[in-house]
């Protein structure tokens, strides 16, 4: 899908573990220093982000608030404050849980509300 559309899928996942208040610590393998510049390119796009952010409380609710969607995966909102519309739309349809291609993982089970950022999918 990424391929598909000319957008670089490390990146993307970059950005999406950077933002996913689940996941605690993001540990990248960087072999030379192009890939020390795409890191830090991802992780530029959400100072923005993590300026105007919200007190942990405020964050914690918001997560909750989006539990209760099972249409919406809870780390979207937060993407589309960063992403350009071409990869919001890309990370819009690997994310979503009726027809993407991790639907069978998260769908039916409404994982992603559920995950925990740690138990092994």
């Amino acid at each position: 899908l990424c391929q598909d559309n000319q957008m670089d899928v490390t990146h993307l996942a970059t950005v999406f573990a950077l933002v996913e208040p689940r996941i605690p610590c993001t540990i990248l393998g960087i072999k030379d220093i192009a890939q020390v510049q795409a890191a830090q390119r991802a992780a530029s796009r959400i100072s923005s982000l993590t300026a105007t952010s919200t007190t942990e409380a405020e964050e914690t609710n918001d997560i909750e608030k989006e539990k209760q969607s099972t249409k919406q995966h809870p780390s979207l909102r937060r993407l589309q404050a960063i992403l350009t519309p071409e990869e919001f739309k890309v990370v819009s349809h690997i994310l979503d849980p009726q027809q993407g291609p991790f639907c069978n993982v998260w769908g039916s089970q409404n994982f992603y509300c559920s995950w925990d950022g740690i138990t092994p999918v």
